[in-house]
């Protein structure tokens, strides 16, 4: 009776060593890039952005203040519901997709449960791969690299299985932007990425107290740095009376607190962390497509907008306005545009533009008179076979007399190799319906 009884326990035992064996090697699946992947992605970076990250900075538009003593991306509604990756190697799959989810509640106002299916089956061609595992920010790189639009889930369900690749220009959002902001950068470093591109993808040590972490015995994750980051997850929030980051995982929402977790400031090997932006969407109320005409390399994008935004100016009844309306048509090396106008240093009103063959108008309303207005443009443009940012800048007075409308153009070189001063132009962009 004795001998069965510890054969039982031992049974026992073995059947739950064999349970959380799985577990560790099933459910996490990070492998970070190496140092040369590393060095190459920020060469990469530097020349994606060229001299430009100024400006491209100028347009961001913070969702908190980062000197706050804490904050959530919950509280501005930045983020996606918990997602589960289930006994496969994908959290860095879900680690990258809760990032573009959040980037695009925060620059486009829109919800969107994208497939991380797609990075599960197509990115590949790194080491790993697929359930096997892979990288967050290599698959950012890829997406942005590739100009790959991602799927919603349920146009590519998850199947916790790689298949045969399915990643298209059919999709719905896109990456703009991204960068990995360094191992273990400084605190205010992170809350500041936080605040202005959302959701952060960051490694960690998933131990055996992480996996099994219960907020209720233990408020807060404390383990020091071991050297060892085996899991992906995205950090979303701070607290300083916590002296601690909030973190969200991928194994839903039975783990921590309903998916989230405090982890304390220099622990559990936090670190690698990067951000991603996603592109702007049309307005509502965008012209369908037609034929887009020859156009010179030096154009500059133009949107149409006619629906006003939430980040409008206010314009009093009482007072005269008249419309300023700047349009544009992709040329031919340009696959996005973005357009940022500034009046008499209020809101900065964005415009997207993501489709060829359509003239934009981006149109805004202004008060009688002199103002002051600053301009930026921000174009994804492709020349032989190699992506890189464009940008461009013009700030002095304008005289709102009557409703105008211009084109702009490209005109000198501010900063080499990729920053230009702009200028404004007769509208005599023709585009012909097919």
């Amino acid at each position: 009776m004795k001998v069965n009884t510890i054969h039982i326990k031992n049974l026992l035992l073995i059947g739950l060593l064999l349970s959380t064996t799985t577990l560790l090697s099933q459910a996490m699946g990070l492998i970070p890039a190496t140092d040369e992947e590393r060095a190459q992605m920020d060469k990469d970076f530097k020349e994606y952005i060229g001299s430009g990250e100024d400006i491209y900075n100028l347009t961001l538009q913070s969702a908190g203040e980062a000197t706050a003593k804490s904050f959530d991306l919950r509280d501005v509604n930045a983020l996606s519901p918990i997602k589960d990756q289930l006994q496969c190697g994908s959290c860095w799959a879900f680690s990258a997709i809760a990032t573009l989810e959040s980037s695009n509640l925060l620059i486009n106002g829109k919800e969107s449960d994208l497939a991380e299916q797609q990075l599960v089956d197509c990115v590949s061609f790194y080491r790993g791969g697929g359930c096997k595992g892979g990288d967050y920010t290599l698959a950012l790189k890829w997406l942005a690299d590739n100009s790959k639009k991602l799927k919603v889930e349920t146009q590519r369900p998850y199947q916790a299985e790689q298949a045969s690749c399915s990643l298209s220009d059919e999709g719905f959002v896109r990456v703009a932007n991204w960068k990995s902001i360094g191992v273990f950068p400084e605190i205010d470093v992170i809350k500041n990425a936080i605040v202005q591109h959302g959701a952060l993808a960051a490694a960690v040590n998933a131990d055996s107290d992480f996996i099994a972490h219960n907020p209720t015995k233990k408020e807060i994750l404390d383990k020091p740095h071991i050297g060892k980051r085996n899991h992906a997850i995205n950090v979303v929030g701070w607290d300083d009376d916590r002296g601690a980051w909030l973190i969200r995982n991928s194994w839903g929402e039975k783990w921590g607190d309903k998916g989230y977790a405090w982890l304390k400031y220099g622990t559990y090997d936090l670190s690698f962390f990067s951000w991603a932006d996603v592109t702007k969407m049309d307005s509502p109320g965008a012209p369908e497509p037609e034929v887009q005409p020859e156009t010179d390399a030096n154009e500059v994008p133009e949107t149409e907008e006619d629906v006003a935004e939430e980040e409008d100016l206010p314009v009093s009844p009482t007072k005269t306005t008249f419309t300023l309306d700047m349009v544009h048509v992709l040329g031919s090396i340009q696959e996005y545009q973005e357009l940022f106008i500034k009046v008499n240093d209020n809101k900065i009103r964005k415009y997207g533009m993501n489709r060829k063959g359509v003239k934009y108008h981006n149109k805004i309303e202004i008060e009688e008179g002199e103002q002051e207005l600053e301009v930026y443009t921000k174009s994804i443009v492709k020349r032989k076979g190699k992506k890189a940012l464009l940008f461009g800048y013009w700030k002095g007075t304008i005289k709102m007399d009557e409703d105008i409308q211009v084109r702009l153009l490209y005109d000198k070189k501010i900063e080499s190799p990729n920053v230009f001063g702009l200028k404004f132009s007769n509208d005599d962009i023709v585009v012909e319906k097919g």
